[in-house]
């Protein structure tokens, strides 16, 4: 029988094998990894060592240990900010919007940053100032719904000093859209 191969310490993709022995199940051999998300899982010996598993679950990696998912929204960001043949270059690049230096030069930079400032499958980039270019200062993780009430075309309206979009005040007033909208335009808020 061979000998068993110590994986203490060691890092494959987003998982580190933790300091502790490793537990044999059936004869089977599991060690327990710390996930870059957090979390703790039991892994077959085998799968980390041939490269199968590089994660707890919660993202799948490319060979390079990169999130795939990332490395498409960092393919995206590019194409709407430097490829004028782009579909929506004329709303990005086209109005100056660009990619700080730091992350154009270095992908693993805005990987690093990206996983170390929320991001999860479900959230996608945003720029919080929409003028502004995508850099660590003016970027963040967020849910799609607040993705669409950053948005340029977004009608802004003003009620008693406050200034939000129509779905984010029909969110206010427990109402529709479509009813906040009515009532505004018709006086009846």
């Amino acid at each position: 029988m061979p000998k068993l191969k110590d994986l203490r310490g060691k890092r494959f993709g987003g998982l580190i094998v933790l300091d502790e022995k490793p537990i044999r199940i059936n004869k089977v051999i599991y060690w327990n990894c710390r996930c870059d998300c957090g979390n703790q899982k039991l892994i077959f010996s085998g799968n980390l060592v041939q490269g199968k598993v590089k994660s707890c679950g919660c993202q799948h990696y490319r060979k390079d240990g990169v999130n795939e998912r990332l490395v498409n929204i960092f393919k995206g960001m590019k194409q709407r900010c430097y490829y004028a043949q782009h579909e929506r270059y004329k709303s990005y690049g086209g109005r100056g919007i660009k990619i700080c230096d730091e992350w154009l030069n270095d992908r693993k930079k805005f990987y690093d940053w990206a996983l170390s400032n929320g991001y999860k499958d479900n959230l996608s980039i945003d720029r919080i100032d929409v003028d502004g270019d995508y850099e660590p200062n003016n970027c963040r993780w967020v849910t799609m719904k607040v993705q669409q009430n950053n948005r340029t075309n977004n009608r802004k309206i003003i009620i008693n000093g406050k200034t939000k979009t129509a779905s984010q005040w029909a969110e206010e007033y427990g109402i529709t859209h479509g009813a906040f909208v009515w009532r505004y335009e018709n006086n009846k808020i």
